[in-house]
């Protein structure tokens, strides 16, 4: 469908001030909060009230309050990490194996595990793309191709992406809470207005993650997060 791109800002609950929704809303700008239609207003404004602040920063007297103890911070980007990135071909040429979406060689501990760009997963869809059999003009344009119905159906198809990253690179960059685990989600931002929703948050086992992509980490010993266990044979941050 298409959404409409004419935005509104919405006045306040009949006699309450208008400040009020502008700190609820958005408590580290305390800007006019922009919606599609007043029922979406309404519904925002009882998931607020009902979640609390995700994040709120120090502002003069008020303290910083990060109730669910997160962490934003990107893995790889393209720039200043592009030297760690090897395509398909480089790999095989060099001996390594596929192993669904994971580089093995023979007598080898290390791994190269899969980059996962922003374009390769969707809201609760984290086969949303791929580069599997996609031409070389597309993959150099960073064109994939959406999954088919039948890949998804199949529990063993996974994402093929144009990049893989050391294994052992990966574990560096990953957060560890005191605990040895943290619960990563992974931030799709968009920068139009227009699009919905503005954020696609992704729970995923971990694998390595684009620089397009933020890095959401919450403590394990936050009691708003839960601990699980991760999946070894995929890599993202």
């Amino acid at each position: 469908p298409r959404w409409p791109t004419r935005m509104t800002c919405y006045p306040p609950e009949k006699g309450k001030n208008p400040r009020e929704d502008f700190k609820l809303f958005n408590p580290n700008t305390r800007t006019c909060p922009i919606f599609r239609t007043r029922r979406d207003m309404e519904i925002a404004r009882k998931m607020y009230r009902r979640a609390g602040v995700f994040w709120k920063e120090k502002r003069g007297p008020e303290p910083e309050e990060n109730p669910w103890g997160v962490k934003f911070s990107t893995m790889f980007h393209m720039s200043n990490d592009s030297g760690l990135f090897r395509t398909r071909q480089r790999l095989e040429e060099d001996g390594w194996e596929l192993d669904g979406n994971v580089f093995v060689r023979e007598d080898d501990d290390e791994r190269y595990l899969p980059l996962y760009e922003a374009k390769l997963f969707h809201q609760y869809d984290h086969r949303f793309a791929t580069f599997d059999g996609a031409s070389e003009k597309d993959i150099r344009n960073g064109n994939a191709r959406p999954m088919t119905a039948e890949e998804k159906a199949d529990p063993n198809s996974v994402v093929i992406p144009r990049y893989w990253v050391p294994e052992s690179e990966v574990a560096k960059r990953l957060d560890k809470t005191s605990a040895g685990r943290t619960d990563l989600v992974r931030l799709k931002p968009t920068d139009r207005p227009t699009d919905r929703p503005t954020d696609r948050p992704t729970d995923r086992p971990t694998e390595a993650v684009f620089h397009a992509l933020a890095k959401l980490a919450t403590n394990s010993r936050s009691g708003r997060s839960r601990e699980r266990p991760t999946n070894a044979r995929e890599s993202s941050p």
